[in-house]
């Protein structure tokens, strides 16, 4: 995974645990006690199906994404009548 996806994903997930434990947490202070209301059950369950979402939805692309490198070289191979080049010279002189 790039190293951008990376410092995203953390900064996300970093941010929905931030701030859903904080929601979760004045939610239940505000419950006085009545804890099957259904604001308290939201505030409570809805960080966590956030990150759950969050988990799923990598993981998801991730599998999608597994033979990526392998169809796009095909792709352009089929596409530009292209091949492989092996021991090319590069054009740019050092």
């Amino acid at each position: 995974m790039h190293w951008i996806i990376q410092i995203f994903l953390i900064a996300w997930f970093g941010g929905v645990l931030f701030s859903g434990w904080s929601i979760a947490t004045q939610t239940i202070a505000e419950a006085h006690g009545n804890v099957l209301s259904g604001h308290v059950l939201i505030g409570v369950f809805m960080p966590v199906l956030m990150a759950f979402f969050g988990v799923l939805i990598t993981l998801m692309g991730r599998f999608f994404a597994r033979n990526e490198r392998d169809e796009l070289l095909a792709f352009l191979r089929e596409t530009l009548s292209a091949r492989d080049v092996v021991n090319a010279v590069s054009p740019v002189a050092d």
